[in-house]
């Protein structure tokens, strides 16, 4: 992800890339860091499945044929730190 293969140039390349791409991919890993750690997952599976379908979809990318679903929880021991 740093520009240097030309299939996939998701800021630019070269002279022209983009100045913002630390920035960019830091507060992505940040922000995702701290959903994991603030939360607890859940698949919000529907009525009658049991389990996650990992199927892929055709395409240029690897992408996952049903998008997966979940829902966070907020995990207690960070409620409680938060109101006190």
């Amino acid at each position: 992800m740093k520009g240097q293969d030309y299939e996939l140039l998701p800021f630019g390349s070269g002279r022209r890339m983009c100045l913002g791409i630390r920035l960019g991919m830091s507060m992505v890993t940040v922000t995702l860091a701290n959903l994991i750690r603030f939360f607890d997952w859940e698949p919000a599976l529907d009525k009658g499945v049991e389990s996650i379908d990992m199927g892929e979809a055709n395409g240029i990318g690897s992408a996952m044929e049903h998008p997966l679903k979940c829902t966070p929880h907020i995990r207690k021991e960070f409620v409680n730190a938060f109101l006190t």
